[in-house]
């Protein structure tokens, strides 16, 4: 991504177009202006221009070498260290330091199966109290190829539905599934899929009463790391989703 593109998308999000952030930012009209241009009067910043544009849009500034990809919530290969395959909720778990995370209650295919022990200081690391934590198991392909039907994923139930998409556990139609889900406005729900064939959820108006939303994935108990999207997906993700709710 170039930066006129990282400028726009940033606009797009803080909802500011470019007069309203030179105005704002006290900047000369233009300043920002000849660098999202679309023509051959488009220029590209010093520097100092730049650091100052993304100090001004809470964008990090960085010179210097690659720096390894972080990936957003990727929990997953910490988490696979630290599990004990051997153990599971009993008091012995307890004792080792392993707290019992369950299936959550809309899994269908596991009731009455038994908890997965985590390390308690693992989850304590990762800000998940274990009351909001929970295991889901994919129950589908809609995710294919990223994830399969059967995957084991770890749910943070604290989390709420927003307008950023974010992989994420729901309940719709009296049916279980695992998408891009957000909030494109009030009351309302979208969930996207990575499978070729399968459509988006929508959910507005009666039809949202039946959208549970359960919670944001944050890791999935396999040797790959957990899906994410860039800003520009996310970006990318909202506008469809309130194309698909105007329709609707």
């Amino acid at each position: 991504m170039d930066f006129r593109q990282l400028v726009e998308d940033r606009l797009a999000e803080l909802g500011e177009n470019v007069n309203s952030f030179e105005a704002k930012n006290g900047w000369r009209q233009g300043f920002l202006r000849t660098i999202v241009r679309k023509d051959e009067k488009r220029t590209v910043p010093n520097i100092e221009r730049a650091k100052e544009i993304c100090e001004a849009m809470g964008l990090e500034f960085y010179i210097g070498p690659p720096r390894p990809m972080q990936k957003a919530s990727d929990f997953s290969e910490d988490a696979v260290a630290r599990i004990d395959p051997s153990v599971d909720g009993s008091p012995e778990a307890l004792r080792m330091g392993f707290l019992p995370i369950p299936f959550h209650q809309q899994d269908k295919g596991h009731r009455g199966v038994g908890p997965i022990a985590l390390a308690r200081s693992w989850l304590i690391e990762q800000g998940l109290r274990p009351d909001d934590t929970y295991l889901v198991s994919t129950p589908n392909d809609d995710m294919a190829p990223t994830l399969g039907s059967g995957d084991l994923l770890l749910v943070d139930a604290s989390k709420e539905l927003s307008p950023d998409a974010e992989l994420s556990v729901f309940r719709f139609n009296s049916a279980i599934g695992v998408g891009w889900a957000l909030a494109p406005s009030k009351n309302s729900a979208v969930v996207f899929f990575e499978g070729r064939y399968t459509l988006p959820v929508v959910a507005k108006g009666p039809q949202f009463s039946d959208f549970q939303y359960i919670g944001q994935v944050v890791a999935r108990f396999d040797d790959l790391p957990r899906p994410w999207i860039s800003n520009h997906e996310r970006l990318d993700l909202l506008n469809r989703a309130k194309a698909l709710i105007n329709k609707v």
